[in-house]
């Protein structure tokens, strides 16, 4: 089986499951998964055949992915930050959105933050790329869910070794450190129940509904949490970063605001959605 049909049976095959432009880019990130190549690859050498080998594992990956697997998970990886992080069932797959939010603190904060601290870190993303920016910076990640501390533990011994990882619940406030912090950053639950209607199979399905989902009348629950507890840990001066659902903006925006927050503001990602709420504690 050579590349033409390969790729004409990956695209007939999962194209009631996936848009053209989800499968093309799923098809890369297959493609240098298993060989090393890039898209390029495919058309200068159109007559390449995987070995039998090779043609089993895009077989196997087919077969999960029509099963309604996600890509991350069947691989064992995600992208993030140029880390290849480990995922699997039990941890939200990192998004180029969570990028944003990490580029936007990095970008916004000329120096190191001496504490910097991930709550809800899930595969501990976010936590790992500021330890990667900051290597000076005292860096924690914590989490409520075991099994997603067992992936952050697992990413932390290849790209953080000195991250601390800890269990903690931002709603009760249990086992939260003491301390100040200069920089709290999340990318907390924030998706109503209701948009679940929207929503792919392979998310919904697949992926924690513990990482994902609020009550509709409740939205806010873990910004409200986890502001309350920075104003008391965060250091004068000091940031609160968070990923935000991109219709609740304005409305946390005038909550930070309330609670005594300064240069409170929205930032747009690269879909050009408000998704990223910064704000500066200076009481």
């Amino acid at each position: 089986m050579d590349w033409k049909t390969l790729k004409s049976s990956w695209y007939t095959k999962l194209s009631t499951q996936y848009t053209r432009e989800e499968l093309s880019a799923m098809w890369g990130l297959a493609l240098h998964h298993f060989h090393g190549f890039n898209a390029f690859y495919e058309h200068t050498h159109p007559a390449w055949v995987p070995d039998d080998v090779a043609l089993a594992q895009w077989i196997d990956l087919l077969t999960q992915l029509q099963s309604g697997r996600p890509i991350q998970y069947a691989l064992g990886v995600a992208d993030f930050m140029g880390m290849q992080l480990s995922v699997g069932p039990g941890v939200l797959i990192p998004r180029p959105e969570t990028e944003d939010l990490v580029m936007t603190a990095t970008q916004d904060l000329a120096s190191s933050p001496r504490k910097i601290i991930d709550l809800c870190t899930g595969s501990g993303c976010i936590a790992l790329a500021l330890a990667q920016h900051w290597p000076d910076s005292e860096v924690i990640g914590g989490d409520l869910s075991p099994q997603a501390l067992e992936w952050a533990r697992k990413n932390g011994l290849q790209y953080g070794p000195d991250v601390l990882w800890m269990s903690l619940d931002v709603i009760q406030g249990t086992s939260m450190p003491d301390g100040k912090f200069d920089l709290i950053i999340s990318n907390p639950p924030y998706v109503p129940h209701s948009d679940q209607a929207e929503m792919s199979v392979h998310v919904l399905d697949m992926e924690p509904s513990m990482a994902l989902f609020v009550p509709d009348d409740r939205a806010l629950v873990y910004y409200e949490a986890i502001a309350e507890w920075a104003t008391q840990h965060l250091s004068l001066g000091g940031w609160l970063y968070f990923e935000i659902h991109h219709q609740k903006g304005e409305l946390l925006v005038d909550w930070l605001k309330k609670k005594g927050f300064a240069q409170v503001g929205c930032i747009k990602d690269r879909y050009l959605k408000d998704r990223i709420i910064r704000a500066k504690w200076m009481n």
